[in-house]
């Protein structure tokens, strides 16, 4: 990162200069002289003009094409930084990341809820995201790892859905191709094998998006699932699959 980008992030990171510039855009500065000293806008103000975000037009400070853009990059990072807080808030002592294509779109995972197992129900995620797969028609996953109910869990659901589709590792694959009846499963049920291990098991329908981190030890957790139906967060789940399914190649 050169100087120039750590001095764009110091703006990014001051929840004051953002104020400034909206303020600015909204036409609105003297609400904001009321709520810092002279002296701390004065130099948020120089070092904003000195960035060339800011200009100075009949005695007015005016946004310039670049503060406006600027100022629509800002809020988008600060919205995803925000999901990102609020992810690893839920799972504090998970990894939560994200292929980078997707980190600027954080902010899509809409109406997030956490499925915890406690010691009177282990299996509550489990018994949550089946109901939520009975509800779906369609039905695609990320898996790192292998759940031993999948043969059963899919066998149950395979004839009322329209499409099936799994991306796991070569380790999953191997677990998955010595079962029974896998090759009695319908044209609808797709694998596909990816070479790259997945930070996170997602599952993705017509009316749900689930995700499963690791633990910082290392190890998947069953037992912690974050899960949402909001539109655009199964968009974000769908687009996710198929940046992993366009790095897979088919094998069954």
């Amino acid at each position: 990162m050169n100087f120039q980008s750590l001095k764009i992030l110091d703006i990014a990171i001051d929840k004051k200069t953002i104020e400034i510039l909206e303020s600015i855009e909204k036409n609105d500065l003297p609400s904001i002289k009321k709520k810092y000293p002279k002296s701390t806008l004065y130099h948020l103000i120089s070092k904003l003009k000195s960035e060339n975000l800011l200009e100075k037009r009949k005695n007015k400070y005016c946004l310039t094409h670049r503060g406006r853009f600027y100022l629509k990059m800002l809020r988008k990072f600060g919205k995803c930084l925000e999901k990102f807080q609020e992810i690893s808030k839920m799972f504090p002592d998970h990894i939560v990341e994200f292929p980078e294509e997707f980190v600027m779109r954080l902010d899509e995972l809409n109406r997030l809820e956490v499925v915890s197992a406690d010691n009177t129900n282990v299996l509550r995620p489990l018994k949550v995201l089946m109901d939520l797969i009975t509800q779906s028609k369609e039905i695609r996953a990320v898996s790192p790892m292998f759940y031993p109910d999948y043969p059963t869990i899919f066998e149950k659901v395979v004839e009322k859905m329209r499409v099936i589709e799994l991306v796991v590792t070569e380790d999953v694959w191997r677990l998955i191709e010595v079962y029974d009846h896998i090759e009695d499963l319908p044209e609808k049920f797709s694998v596909y094998v990816v070479d790259e291990q997945p930070h996170l098991a997602i599952t993705v329908s017509d009316v749900f998006l689930s995700m499963n981190f690791y633990r910082n030890s290392g190890d998947f957790d069953f037992l912690r699932t974050l899960i949402s139906r909001s539109k655009k967060a199964l968009k974000f789940g769908n687009d996710l699959f198929e940046f992993y399914k366009d790095k897979s190649e088919k094998v069954l």
